[in-house]
């Protein structure tokens, strides 16, 4: 079975990304938070039911 081609760019890009930090997770989350200062357009908003249960709430099924 071929792998998907998309699935082959996520991982192209996510390879050259830690290469790039090299393979250090502090610069990787160092990196991350600038740029979601730089751009906060592109962060996505968790929903309703993942913020009542960052705050410690049950959610209800």
């Amino acid at each position: 079975m071929q792998p998907d081609p998309i699935l082959r760019r996520v991982y192209r890009a996510k390879d050259k990304f830690s290469r790039e930090v090299n393979h250090d997770p502090r610069i990787l989350i160092l990196r991350l938070r600038e740029a979601a200062q730089e751009h906060p357009e592109r962060l996505g908003t968790p929903c309703k039911s993942q913020k009542r249960a960052a705050k410690g709430q049950t959610v209800a099924g």
